[in-house]
């Protein structure tokens, strides 16, 4: 066991320091929107104080935790932790400077970052001056690719960046090197938000909604700009713009990068939009008599609506949740556990994780059925598949639903007026990052409910292995270590 001490601390807080410097770049585009659409002094200084703030408060991390020690992978993992509850505080400062309370600001914020979209502010949202508004899309567009994945281009080491690569939770290498894939995930994630703003510009949309609703709907945010805009513009154009865009953000980075290389067959090719599409229309299809019965004729476009948006985890909802039945809500509290596919900006347990869980109950079964001493390949996309393998990803879908139903329970208790099943159809959709709502999520919601939700949005966003890290570290930090304890035994 290797024992942890205060320069390993050092090595965390140091790393933070230099993401949140960077981060503080972000800040920018709203004042750059501030600026052409000529807000006052106030609005400008909704982003100016934050951007100040966030910069200093980098610097002073960086400086006060300066050491030379290099970042290990549980240094990583325990600073994306820390970073993805921190540089949410700093995104919140501009919703609190327009007078939006610290509690709702800061849900708000974590909800955007982690592109999850649910939201307690309800009319508030109507006032936001065009900044405002955008500071939410860019939240969403950033936590999207990943807010680490900001601080990957030409600013770390080669160690530290691929440390801080797989701690976001990023396996899959667009290029052999970490800083090619962090720059052609970004050039990747860029013309597919183009592509959104130009679809939704088609759709009938100005020019701002089609940029704030596209970096939305590839981050899989699903914000509206203003509270039931989708509602009132009733329109097929915009929502099956908004479809495509959820599904593209629901893909692998890598299937996206393979198609542009010209290798026309690869989305055919990937066992993960296999499964996204044949679970979409399954979803869908299980819904539209339930929908049919709420909404007559118009059933079966809400139901591949809705049922899109649980599975990409986009979080775009053109009714109120409240009106749904039972089944609605267990078919998309389904989709939006199982989630979108692994190197997307899409949350959940991931198309991968489920394909792996949903073999190896058929391989366990043709154990039983077969003699004890035969044997017979285990596959997954033509890799044999280990036994390690299998035990930690069922390990991590049995912790994934553990802390979904744990936060359930605390919800049910903590909130008088709000059923067992809409408390675990929240938690589901928090941590899936899917942003779906049934009435929990309001502005009267308890702060335990807002700080459950937090919890299983940045559990769901940054998913369960660095919480695990993080742990570990501060079982093995000791404050004083010696030379002879330092060492491994």
């Amino acid at each position: 066991m290797t024992i942890l001490g205060f320069e390993d601390v050092k090595v965390v807080f140091r790393d933070l320091g230099e993401i949140t410097m960077y981060f503080s770049a972000a800040f920018l585009l709203p004042i750059i929107v501030s600026l052409i659409y000529l807000e006052g002094v106030s609005e400008l200084n909704y982003f100016l104080v934050p951007a100040i703030l966030t910069f200093s408060f980098g610097i002073l991390l960086n400086r006060l935790f300066s050491t030379n020690k290099d970042t290990k992978k549980t240094h990583a993992f325990s600073m994306v932790v820390i970073a993805w509850f921190i540089l949410p505080l700093f995104g919140a400062v501009p919703y609190m400077m327009h007078g939006v309370s610290p509690s709702n600001a800061y849900f708000d914020s974590v909800s955007a970052f982690t592109t999850t979209g649910s939201t307690p502010l309800r009319g508030e949202t109507a006032a936001f001056p065009n900044s405002l508004m955008f500071w939410r899309s860019t939240q969403a567009w950033i936590g999207g690719a990943g807010i680490i994945m900001l601080a990957l281009i030409g600013i770390f080491s080669y160690i530290k960046s691929y440390n801080l690569y797989k701690a976001e939770g990023r396996e899959e290498r667009l290029r052999p090197s970490i800083m090619g894939t962090a720059k052609r995930i970004w050039w990747v994630y860029i013309l597919l938000t183009t592509i959104g703003v130009i679809l939704l510009l088609l759709s009938g949309l100005t020019l701002f909604q089609s940029v704030n609703y596209s970096m939305s709907a590839i981050s899989t945010n699903g914000m509206e700009m203003v509270w039931g805009e989708l509602a009132a513009m009733n329109s097929i154009r915009v929502e099956i713009s908004l479809a495509i865009m959820m599904l593209l953000g629901s893909f692998s980075f890598y299937i996206h990068y393979q198609f542009l290389k010209k290798k026309w067959k690869a989305y055919l090719g990937d066992i993960q939009v296999k499964l996204t599409i044949i679970l979409l229309l399954l979803g869908a299809f299980m819904m539209v008599p339930q929908f049919m019965s709420l909404y007559g004729s118009e059933g079966i476009r809400h139901s591949l609506f809705h049922a899109t948006s649980a599975l990409t985890e986009g979080g775009f909802q053109t009714m109120l949740g409240v009106e749904w039945s039972e089944a609605i809500k267990i078919t998309l509290g389904l989709l939006m556990v199982i989630g979108g596919s692994a190197g997307s900006t899409a949350g959940g347990l991931k198309m991968i994780r489920f394909w792996i869980f949903l073999k190896s109950i058929y391989w366990k079964i043709k154990e039983y059925a077969l003699p004890d001493r035969a044997h017979f390949s285990r596959k997954i996309e033509g890799q044999e598949a280990t036994n390690r393998q299998l035990s930690t990803t069922n390990v991590f879908i049995l912790l994934y639903i553990a802390f979904i139903i744990l936060g359930a329970f605390i919800i049910t208790y903590s909130e008088s007026n709000v059923t067992s099943g809409d408390a675990l159809f929240a938690t589901s959709s928090s941590q899936g990052n899917g942003g779906l709502m049934v009435g929990v999520v309001n502005p009267g919601m308890s702060n335990i409910t807002k700080g459950v939700l937090v919890f299983n949005m940045i559990v769901g966003r940054i998913e369960i292995i660095p919480i695990m890290h993080a742990i570990g570290f501060l079982l093995k930090y000791k404050k004083t270590p010696s030379l002879k304890t330092s060492r491994r035994i």
